[in-house]
């Protein structure tokens, strides 16, 4: 989820003016909620959350019909895992401003952790349709589709958020899965290393790269991705159990039995 805010933050730029019809309030007042809300994503970008959360509903109290403080508040609700409060600031963005393809998109992921997939689908395509070129968005429908396992529409809306984002880190690591999934592991490698020159502390990328090196029988390369992993992330089971499998491979019982042991350890504590 904070891949996504960094991402959403950045195309949705300062300068923003939403599209809905103001309130009758003088220029000056609507003025003052515009550096408000400049004020907050500067808080947001500084990951001072409480202060952006003020600033943004200093914002609407100044100007209740302003979407884009409804927005980016939702934005720092999330960012304090308060997805519940972001939910109605997403809702009342898309009412004030019904071209807000920023707040369907919000609000879509707020859907897909909710598990309400068919109802996070209606907003990402709502939100694509706003903006064909909202490469965040694709990426958002990917994961749905990829949880469906429908793989090849999913495989399709990576493609095109990279083709419209070739920086898009999590566009990457998804494709990724998907190869992964499907076996094509060669593919997997090449995205999920793409993803550590762009995220060099993504522990999940080594983990995956190195599960996909342990498939073609590279059980090297696996233990060293799963060492890295487990430097980045040292209470993740996964990576433990996946590195204990790799030294099972080479023969290296007691080192696997360690890693194994570890791996019950963290797993037992979650």
């Amino acid at each position: 989820m904070k891949h996504i805010i960094l991402l959403i933050i950045a195309f949705f730029p300062a300068g923003y003016v939403s599209s809905a019809p103001m309130s009758v309030a003088p220029n000056v007042r609507q003025q003052d909620a515009s550096e408000l809300v400049t004020i907050g994503i500067n808080y947001l970008d500084e990951g001072k959350h409480d202060q952006a959360i003020e600033s943004f509903t200093q914002a609407i109290s100044l100007n209740p019909r302003f979407a884009q403080a409804y927005t980016y508040r939702g934005i720092a609700f999330i960012s304090k895992g308060k997805l519940a409060q972001a939910m109605p600031d997403f809702t009342e963005a898309i009412r004030l401003d019904s071209n807000n393809s920023v707040a369907y998109h919000f609000r879509g992921i707020l859907y897909a952790e909710k598990q309400d997939y068919e109802r996070a689908l209606v907003d990402f395509n709502e939100a694509i349709r706003l903006n064909p070129q909202y490469a965040d968005a694709y990426v958002s429908r990917g994961r749905i589709y990829t949880d469906k396992e429908n793989y090849d529409r999913a495989l399709a809306d990576f493609n095109k958020a990279l083709r419209l984002n070739p920086q898009s880190m999590l566009g990457y690591y998804h494709r990724g899965l998907i190869y992964y999934y499907v076996k094509d592991y060669n593919h997997a490698i090449a995205d999920f290393t793409e993803v550590i020159r762009l995220e060099p502390t993504y522990a999940n990328a080594y983990n995956n790269r190195g599960s996909s090196y342990f498939y073609q029988q590279d059980y090297d390369r696996a233990i060293a991705d799963f060492t890295r992993a487990i430097q980045l992330s040292p209470r993740d089971p996964r990576a433990y159990k996946n590195r204990g499998d790799a030294y099972a491979k080479k023969g290296k019982r007691d080192l696997a039995q360690a890693d194994w042991v570890k791996a019950r350890q963290f797993e037992a504590n979650k």
